[in-house]
């Protein structure tokens, strides 16, 4: 039998992933925060803190949202603001582009984290750090609310000055 976990619906990834799209808004482009549901998930232990997970039908029927972003409190909780904001913008970047579009193949698809993931995730947050260490020591990480956006995202999607104007 399917264990039950309690639940609540809370504000704060939410926010968190608005501050990302107004930092970072031509990283992703065609990203639609009203179509991603978040869900703290309360008495079920994870070692991450957050995971994306696809709505496939018949649900999606229901729900009308192709994402969920499930927070598992707990390990939330623990987390200083910068890796909170570092966690967030890591998943949201696992969403495809055009997930949002219903007329394309990638409607409600996930990115795999290989490498190029991991290397533009790096890129804009503006770690060095290979692997994601900054999930078990943030000293070394940089906040990417901090970061100086422009710039970054001019490597990322492989544009000049020039071609952002």
């Amino acid at each position: 039998m399917a264990q039950i976990y309690e639940y609540e619906f809370n504000e704060e990834v939410t926010t968190i992933i608005n501050k990302i799209l107004k930092k970072f808004g031509t990283l992703f482009e065609g990203f639609v925060p009203e179509k991603v549901n978040v869900v703290f998930t309360l008495n079920k232990k994870k070692s991450v803190p957050i995971r994306l997970v696809s709505v496939t039908y018949p649900i999606y029927a229901w729900v009308k949202k192709p994402y969920v972003l499930e927070v598992f409190k707990e390990s939330w909780d623990k987390l200083t603001q910068k890796q909170k904001n570092m966690w967030v913008f890591r998943t949201i970047l696992g969403i495809a582009p055009g997930g949002f579009d219903e007329q394309k193949k990638t409607f409600g698809k996930k990115r795999k984290h290989d490498y190029n993931l991991y290397e533009e995730e790096m890129l804009i947050g503006g770690s060095s750090m290979a692997n994601c260490m900054w999930m078990a020591d943030d000293t070394q990480a940089t906040d990417i609310m901090a970061v100086d956006s422009s710039k970054l995202i001019r490597k990322a999607i492989g544009k000049s000055d020039i071609e952002m104007i």
